[in-house]
């Protein structure tokens, strides 16, 4: 799956702001990967898409349970996962908790901790958003 966004594109699928985005991207917390150097304008490929907007919904939808400083290293971790996943990335879900971030392709997630609370997001619901942009 080749699919590239601009700027744009990324502050209509997540409801960012560009000044968002644009910190985001000096702070290193999630640069775009894909360079066009012939516009000198950055292109954002699915997994930094992916990134903003899991970055965007903790901040969001859960402010107390993760702050920047704390997903950091998390999206590192995560960035590393997604890439091992091609294009079976839209069919995974995400799980974050306070410690941990877990990819899975599957429908069964299976845990030994008792009363954890986790945060669930299915890339599913992103393709949605992009469908809507992009077609």
């Amino acid at each position: 799956m080749k699919l590239f966004f601009t700027p744009k594109e990324i502050m209509h699928i997540t409801s960012i702001s560009y000044k968002q985005l644009e910190y985001w991207d000096r702070t290193d917390l999630v640069k775009s990967t894909v360079e066009n150097s012939s516009k000198k304008s950055r292109v954002y490929n699915f997994e930094d898409l992916l990134l903003i907007y899991i970055i965007n919904y903790l901040r969001t939808d859960h402010p107390k349970k993760f702050s920047v400083q704390s997903l950091r290293k998390r999206i590192q971790t995560l960035r590393e996962l997604l890439n091992g996943l091609g294009d079976e990335i839209v069919g995974s879900t995400v799980i974050f908790d306070k410690k941990s971030v877990f990819v899975t392709t599957g429908k069964l997630l299976m845990s030994d901790k008792d009363k954890e609370s986790y945060v669930i997001l299915e890339v599913s619901e992103l393709m949605s958003k992009v469908s809507n942009v992009k077609g």
